[in-house]
């Protein structure tokens, strides 16, 4: 049973990304300096060659994924869909410092923010979008694809089941930029883990 390529791509920035605030389900979209961007990085051949595209529904993402990839199928995904931060939503950190509850989730000792996502079921509805793309990739007889989503998506995921196994924080990437895992169906569907075996550009 062959592996199968998949490159994680963050998308680019939003107004509310520059400005610091928690975007999660909010939809905005791309900042055109962001599009021209990505558009300068897709002109400069970063960006791997790939048979199918997978997004979160959220503009910012299928934005980023039309600019990149414009010639490829693109799927929409709603468990791509980033971390739902609540009441938090559109805030910054230094608006949310005096706030108790804020400062319990921050700091790990609650799951949820009010109104918002449980972390555990976060992390469970990311990880079955994976499990959904390669059962996909499969079905198809897709070898390479792409997934355009959100910062927290990618860094969840890969300190979930990544390997080598690292912090969700060592997994931070830039706007435009992202990581290439690899997934053994064997392994993967006995233990969960793939191979992080690069980076988007390649160091």
């Amino acid at each position: 049973m062959r592996d199968y390529i998949i490159h994680l791509i963050r998308h680019g920035e939003t107004e509310g990304n520059k400005e610091g605030k928690y975007i999660g389900v909010t939809d905005l979209p791309l900042s055109k300096k962001s599009a021209e961007e990505l558009k300068n990085l897709e002109e400069e051949g970063i960006y791997p060659s790939v048979a199918r595209v997978y997004s979160s529904p959220l503009s910012r993402s299928l934005d980023s994924a039309r600019i990149i990839y414009p010639e490829k199928p693109l799927i929409a995904a709603e468990n791509l869909m980033e971390y739902n931060f609540g009441d938090f939503e559109g805030k910054t950190d230094s608006e949310l410092e005096e706030n108790e509850i804020y400062r319990d989730w921050r700091a790990g000792r609650i799951k949820s923010t009010p109104n918002g996502e449980n972390s555990d079921d976060f992390k469970q509805r990311i990880y079955s979008a994976l499990v959904q793309i390669v059962r996909d990739m499969s079905d198809n007889d897709i070898r390479e694809a792409a997934i355009v989503t959100h910062g927290g998506v990618i860094m969840t995921l890969l300190a979930l089941c990544g390997l080598p196994q690292k912090s969700a924080l060592e997994w931070v990437c830039e706007a435009g930029k992202g990581y290439t895992i690899r997934v053994n169906p064997t392994i993967f569907s006995r233990s969960g883990y793939v191979e992080v075996i690069g980076t988007i550009p390649e160091m």
